[in-house]
């Protein structure tokens, strides 16, 4: 009798340790995540994180300079196990979660508990998958309630039962991707198994639709599948087929409009770059490309790209998705279908003045600004009276001149909410504006703060005129440096036979 209690003992010992709850911790940062928007997602250690905007203004993503996944409000987290059910979920949440943790968030199974103290919220049930949606308001954050709500997360604990599913999961005849043309699809289980499927990206049920002959998949489509024998159900098998639109060019692209965000595209025609920067962060990649027509497009990847140079040409066979930042639309791209580039002949900058730069809508295009200085503290470029804003987004351009001198500057026109701005490129301090049989300049001229700095290599005649024609300044100066007083504005100075326009602050 006692060898026969230890032998159950034994027995339910080993059930225990089979059927019993195991936990895993996923840090964010150690995940590779899939960026195509509105969707953000990785399958790690059997579960799948998927992060989706839905309803909400923003897209999900991860965020690789603070190591966090972000769900803004409205947007939903789903956590989706094969490996067994999931018991218990802690999330552990970032330092820009903090600021904007939503009291509002909600869970379609199971329940949620907010632990301020931990920094965690925790959900609990008994699921294959569960998925929580983000709060408007951040009723939680030290950014105060009326603020939106963010989930932004640096690593989860899951429990599960340890145990995985009796039944093989269904198979699929074609993996996900996109696709050119429709196709038919077929799924296959093991024999005698019924199969259940949906076709909208929910979790499939025994009360999904019966899949009893081949699918024709003929838009994009997430297809989700478990077979179901003896009463027991398999784990869900999943893919997603994307029928990029087929653009023949960048106008099209535009045409698609704003509303297109996260839609995939694929260019029919080849595409010539014009610049490639990385981020002043240097966690991303900015590339301007422009069409047969000259119409230019900004392309972002948060994962960076290989270095591209100017005349580089694409060819046809690009694929992304529709992006929008600040308003305005760009690319983000399947880096892995650039294909094999060519080198062309490359581009010269669009030379623009201020006021037009200020006035107009020069979208991603390529541009250099003339004879221009700097106001650093508003960041502005200036140009007489004419200004327009300037953002360092690039690497190369961190260092924006501070004094007083004019120079030509190359950058990309954009626009962010609504209002104009330059990236810079690059700075060269100008030479002056000759004028067609002058001889050769003989003095250095410059705006300066409150006056007009000269150095001349011999004595000269120095004429000062603004920009209603009138002379302010007339005399003869001798070699070497000298200033003249004049108020700020716009000015032509002649030194001798060299004809310079300078701007003083």
């Amino acid at each position: 009798m006692r060898k026969l209690l230890l032998s159950i003992f034994m027995l339910v010992a080993v059930v225990a340790t089979s059927f019993g709850q195991v936990s895993k911790s996923l840090t964010m940062s150690d995940l590779t995540w899939e960026i195509a928007a509105p969707i953000v997602s990785t399958t790690a250690e059997g579960f799948d994180i998927v992060g989706d905007k839905k309803t909400g203004a923003t897209n999900p993503t991860y965020n690789s300079t603070n190591k966090d996944l972000r769900i803004y409000a409205n947007g939903t987290l789903m956590i989706e196990s094969s490996v067994g059910n999931i018991s218990k979920v802690v999330i552990n949440i970032s330092a820009q979660g903090l600021k904007r943790w939503s009291a509002t968030n909600s869970v379609n199974s199971g329940t949620l508990t907010n632990d301020v103290d931990s920094k965690t919220i925790t959900w609990e049930g008994d699921a294959a998958s569960f998925t929580i949606t983000v709060g408007a308001n951040s009723g939680l954050g030290t950014d105060g309630a009326t603020k939106a709500g963010q989930l932004c997360i640096s690593s989860i604990d899951i429990t599960y039962s340890g145990v995985a599913p009796s039944v093989t999961a269904p198979e699929f005849s074609k993996q996900s991707g996109n696709c050119l043309e429709p196709f038919e699809l077929t799924i296959s289980a093991v024999e005698d198994a019924t199969i259940h499927y949906t076709l909208d990206g929910t979790a499939p049920t025994t009360a999904s639709a019966v899949y009893s002959t081949a699918l024709t998949i003929s838009e994009t489509t997430t297809v989700k599948a478990i077979a179901v024998l003896d009463g027991k159900a398999s784990s869900v098998t999943s893919e997603t087929y994307t029928f990029p639109v087929t653009l023949s060019s960048i106008a099209d692209f535009y045409e698609l409009g704003k509303e297109a965000e996260g839609d995939p595209v694929i260019f029919g025609c080849p595409l010539n770059v014009v610049h490639y920067n990385n981020s002043n962060s240097g966690s991303a990649s900015y590339l301007y490309v422009v069409d047969a027509a000259g119409s230019a497009l900004q392309i972002y990847s948060s994962k960076g790209l290989d270095a591209f140079e100017n005349g580089h040409i694409i060819p046809a066979g690009l694929e992304g998705n529709v992006g929008v930042y600040g308003g305005e639309m760009q690319l983000s791209p399947d880096v892995t279908t650039f294909g094999s580039l060519t080198k062309g002949e490359a581009a010269t900058p669009k030379e623009i003045t201020v006021a037009d730069a200020s006035a107009n809508k020069y979208l991603a295009q390529y541009i250099v600004l003339k004879n221009v200085t700097f106001d650093t503290t508003n960041k502005m470029i200036v140009d007489g009276d004419a200004t327009v804003a300037y953002y360092v987004r690039f690497a190369s351009a961190t260092a924006v001149p501070t004094d007083a001198k004019a120079y030509d500057m190359e950058g990309i026109h954009t626009t962010y909410n609504g209002k104009n701005q330059i990236f810079p490129i690059s700075f060269v301090e100008s030479t002056g504006t000759g004028i067609a049989g002058l001889e050769a300049a003989t003095a250095t001229i410059a705006g300066g703060f409150g006056q007009v700095e000269i150095t001349a290599t011999e004595n000269a005649e120095v004429l000062i005129v603004n920009t209603l024609g009138q002379a302010v300044a007339s005399k003869n100066i001798a070699a070497g440096a000298t200033t003249i007083g004049v108020a700020p504005g716009l000015y032509i100075v002649k030194v001798g036979q060299q004809v310079t326009k300078v701007v003083v602050r």
